[in-house]
């Protein structure tokens, strides 16, 4: 133990470069600049601190045997039948414990299920292909956060035995509590105290996300502070010992965990508590960051995908922001103290923020000066308060009532800035000048150029979503559709949106690049898979005029464009031939608009869902010659004829299509042709979303791969082609 004490505090103060260490590696996984700023931290370990170099390597070896044990543990994705134990109870589903990991049933019937229930169940995994389009929700990503192998729908459910499990506290916690308090106490006691909003008010959670506020509710450190600090009191003047009152603390704190269902927020901040006890019962010379260090390698460790939850992420950011600027924060003034707080944590999670919301709301900040002092003086103890004095309730309905009405006329007020910063090096750029910033004004020294560097980056990345001179085409991930966004010739053009998606992938994507404007949106034809997202862009985006053949259901005429073959689509200085348009076809892949252009340095072939006739009939009318051609119809053996393929001879052949999809896209006849011409053949349902870049003033491009599902995402390799 001596010798434990030692090296512990060889080290004490900078075991947060562990922390780095160990986010940047999983970060590198998928971020190409996350692997520059790891290979300089390595270095820096190495000349400066030995130890943490090699207890650094060790973490992250720790972490990459966790994330390959995870990745290994999968359910069959056609699994029928289920056997397991039940553990959290929610409102439209459970979690069951199977041999092959966790997974989230969703049970058609109202059968009660119990925490600790043993049970079979019959139905189906529900496969969500999902998308791979950037800052738009992954819902793979999330269920890997929370440790989720598959999401399954339930047929039929039967129970074979029970046994005590620690999740039917929590279970018979909110049935007391929705039984005794009426609809709207209950609901916001789950909410304040379990992180539970199943039984809230959409429009009320809606506005407290709307002000973000939603931080408030986050069950964490707030909360742990407040029973710790009341059991303290007590116990105090109980005249317990030190080393029992901290024993009676953890305790409760363990059942509390319990109560959240183990929300990783609450565990860390219990994690803390209980290092800081073990700290000073051991006389370990060791910080507070040290200690939260320690405990995010361990969450690290346990599961490298929570750093894909974003409050993980806010929760540990946070938190070690304000331990390290607390001489910032320093001051005697409660109201002072909260702006601070509120305009510190903002800057420092700003980029975070953003790509959540894909906006900042202007009263944000004065919002949270006033919630924030109502929630933490008045509303969490009164729910305390409430939950053991029920008769207490009436007048928590005035707090709550007031709290909702408030939130709800701020809400209303349409203040919201949309903005994000898209890229990787926007991001890293941002947080340098954030810490630069900090340094200097932890100094007190001069801090308007830091500021000043700030503001100019805000501008140039709200100015200029995509960089000057750069001309790319997206093949964007939309599953079993079509929708390849073009941006040259000072235009930038959407040809189809994909099919209707309740995520909003799409216009997350045009958002979170902190694209306005689109100049045209082209639609082949209106075949669901290709313009069922259209309407719902419409409302989002600004659009110049809508492209089609013939008039599109929703869509005003005086907003539409019709054009036929032989017409040229010209937007600035990019022009398209249109080869083929609605003709009256019964078959409406034969309607599709078929279009020819040169982008970059290249020509391009879209060929919508054309099939063969068209095909034929285009040998007959144009010699076509195009470097990539977007293959037609997903893959199918409607379209692709082994006779067009051989006279159009692309360099390149792309293939928009959904994973595993129904339709067995791309057949094997026509990747098997694609191959005999000599075309390198690339498909979203591998790649995720495709990028060919052209590079100005050069006859150089480059092509990216956004596949999340990947072991080690394709932008490391792409640089490496690259050079």
């Amino acid at each position: 133990m001596r010798k434990l004490k030692t090296t512990l505090s060889y080290d004490s103060g900078y075991y947060i470069h562990l922390g780095i260490v160990l986010v940047l590696f999983l970060l590198a996984r998928e971020h190409l600049i996350a692997l520059f700023f790891l290979i300089a931290e390595g270095l820096y370990l190495w000349v400066r601190f030995r130890r943490l170099f090699f207890l650094g390597a060790a973490c992250s070896a720790l972490a990459l045997i966790s994330l390959l044990l995870w990745l290994n543990q999968s359910v069959e994705p056609d699994a029928t039948l289920l056997t397991g134990r039940v553990a959290q109870v929610s409102k439209d589903h459970f979690e069951l414990v199977t041999e092959d990991g966790r997974v989230f049933v969703y049970p058609q019937s109202e059968d009660v299920i119990l925490p600790g229930d043993e049970i079979e169940v019959s139905g189906r995994i529900y496969t969500n292909t999902g998308t791979a389009i950037e800052h738009s929700f992954s819902y793979q990503a999330y269920l890997r956060s929370m440790g989720i192998q598959a999401t399954f729908y339930a047929n039929e459910i039967t129970v074979t035995g029970h046994q005590i499990h620690p999740d039917i506290v929590r279970y018979r916690v909110r049935e007391y509590l929705l039984r005794v308090f009426p609809k709207d106490v209950s609901a916001m006691l789950l909410y304040t105290l379990l992180g539970d909003a199943d039984s809230m008010d959409d429009s009320t959670t809606g506005a407290i996300q709307d002000l973000g506020l939603s931080h408030l509710f986050a069950i964490s450190g707030m909360n742990i502070a407040l029973i710790v600090a009341f059991l303290d009191q007590i116990l105090k003047k109980l005249f317990i010992q030190k080393r029992a009152k901290e024993g009676i603390i953890l305790a409760v704190l363990g059942l509390y965990c319990i109560l959240t269902g183990f929300s990783v927020s609450v565990l860390r901040a219990v994690a803390i508590v209980f290092c800081v006890f073990i700290r000073d019962w051991e006389k370990l010379s060791l910080s507070r960051i040290d200690l939260m260090t320690f405990v995010l390698c361990f969450f690290l460790i346990l599961n490298p995908f929570y750093l894909d939850s974003l409050g993980f992420k806010l929760s540990f950011l946070i938190a070690f922001s304000i331990v390290i600027g607390q001489t910032l924060l320093k001051t005697t003034h409660p109201f002072l103290s909260v702006l601070k707080l509120g305009i510190y944590a903002n800057l420092i999670a700003l980029p975070i923020l953003l790509e959540a919301n894909k906006e900042w709301n202007l009263l944000s900040i004065p919002a949270n000066l006033v919630f924030v002092l109502f929630v933490e003086k008045c509303l969490f103890p009164a729910s305390f308060l409430t939950v053991f004095l029920p008769a207490f309730a009436r007048f928590y309905q005035l707090l709550l009532r007031l709290f909702t009405e408030a939130v709800r006329f701020l809400a209303q007020w349409d203040t919201a800035i949309s903005f994000n910063f898209p890229s990787d090096w926007s991001k890293a750029l941002y947080f340098v000048l954030i810490l630069w910033l900090l340094i200097r004004l932890e100094t007190k020294k001069a801090w308007i150029k830091p500021a000043l560097c700030i503001v100019f980056l805000c501008l140039f990345v709200f100015t200029f979503p995509t960089l000057p001179g750069v001309s790319f085409v997206k093949i964007l991930d939309v599953g079993q559709g079509d929708a390849i966004y073009i941006h040259a010739g000072g235009a930038d053009v959407l040809i189809d949106t994909g099919k209707s998606d309740d995520y909003d992938a799409l216009i997350a994507y045009f958002k979170g690049e902190n694209i306005r404007h689109l100049d045209r949106v082209i639609i082949t034809h209106s075949d669901a898979d290709h313009c069922g997202e259209l309407l719902d862009l419409l409302k989002e985006i600004d659009v110049g005029r809508v492209v089609c053949g013939a008039f599109l259901a929703g869509v005003p005429e005086s907003r539409t464009a019709l054009v036929k073959e032989g017409d040229k689509i010209r937007v600035n200085d990019l022009e398209f031939d249109v080869l083929s348009s609605s003709s009256g076809n019964t078959d409406e892949n034969d309607n599709s608009l078929v279009l020819y252009g040169i982008i970059g340095f290249q020509t391009w072939l879209f060929m919508g869902d054309a099939g063969i006739a068209v095909e034929q009939r285009l040998m007959q009318d144009y010699v076509l010659s195009p470097d990539v051609l977007k293959v037609g119809h997903h893959g199918s053996d409607t379209s692709s004829s082994a006779s067009f393929l051989f006279a159009a001879d692309p360099e390149f052949a792309v293939i928009s299509v959904g994973k595993n999809n129904t339709y067995g896209h791309p057949v094997a006849s026509v990747l098997k042709q694609l191959s005999k011409i000599g075309a390198e053949v690339y498909r979203t349902d591998e790649c995720g979303t495709l990028t060919f870049f052209y590079l100005p003033f050069f006859e150089k491009g480059m092509l990216t791969k956004n596949n999340p599902e990947k072991w080690i995402n394709n932008e490391i390799m792409r640089f490496v082609r690259f050079l």
